[in-house]
């Protein structure tokens, strides 16, 4: 439980872009000018959008369909109810399949469901169309950390920092990771890491909630520096 609620405050960290769906207008009914500059019609305008008949062509149609999931799914997402919001995210895929903002909010909402075969699914998807989505590696970490998959966890931490080399709370939980796993030297440069990325940011730009999970796990982290340090002054101690 502890872990999940990790999850979502990360989610709540990264935050997720939503898209504001546009509608088409379509013209209708304007007055055409013909060879002559004097002499107007009444007939319809010729376009992309309304064809002579004043039906919408079938491109139209399915823009209008993706438009009314999206707008479904965020509402929902909004209200909590990410099942149905999932559900409508996925149906906005299947008229627009590489629209990397909405497979974000269907993984989203697959994640917080939680639905973490889907979640993982779209997020990889989402890092193949765009490498630099830190935002997704995070959220791919933070999945593999709650199923307790720790080398696709650092992996995916690894790539956050190579992408974001500020993110304090991939370098925190990489740390995590690391004491979890005894795996003592990549503990304390982790946490060096952590330091130096705390003392060079503007804690004040985060919301308060975000700086007290800081402030938390940087105690943390000094009380897993403490416990390393006494590991190995006990093992040089032994040695002597």
């Amino acid at each position: 439980m502890k872990k999940y609620l990790t999850l979502l405050l990360f989610l709540f960290f990264i935050g997720c872009e939503t898209p504001t769906p546009k509608k088409t207008v379509y013209l209708q009914n304007v007055p055409k000018i013909t060879e002559d500059a004097n002499q107007t019609t009444s007939e319809v305008v010729e376009s992309t959008c309304v064809d002579n008949l004043g039906y919408e062509p079938e491109f139209v149609k399915r823009k209008e369909k993706f438009y009314g999931h999206t707008r479904k799914g965020e509402l929902l997402m909004l209200e909590g109810q990410f099942g149905p919001a999932k559900k409508e995210f996925v149906k906005a895929l299947e008229y627009d399949p590489n629209n990397i903002d909405i497979i974000r909010m269907a993984a989203e909402s697959a994640m917080n469901e939680p639905d973490f075969d889907l979640a993982i699914k779209l997020f990889k998807k989402a890092v193949f169309i765009d490498k630099y989505d830190y935002r997704s590696y995070g959220n791919l970490a933070f999945i593999y950390y709650v199923l307790e998959d720790y080398e696709e966890s650092k992996e995916a931490f690894n790539k956050v920092l190579d992408i974001d080399p500020d993110n304090i709370m991939a370098a925190a939980q990489l740390a995590e990771i690391y004491y979890q796993q005894k795996n003592y030297q990549n503990c304390l440069r982790t946490i060096e890491l952590f330091e130096q990325i705390y003392y060079r940011s503007d804690l004040y730009s985060m919301s308060p909630l975000i700086r007290v999970d800081v402030e938390k796990r940087r105690e943390s982290l000094r009380v897993y520096k403490k416990i390393i340090e006494r590991i190995f002054e006990n093992k040089g101690n032994s040695q002597l």
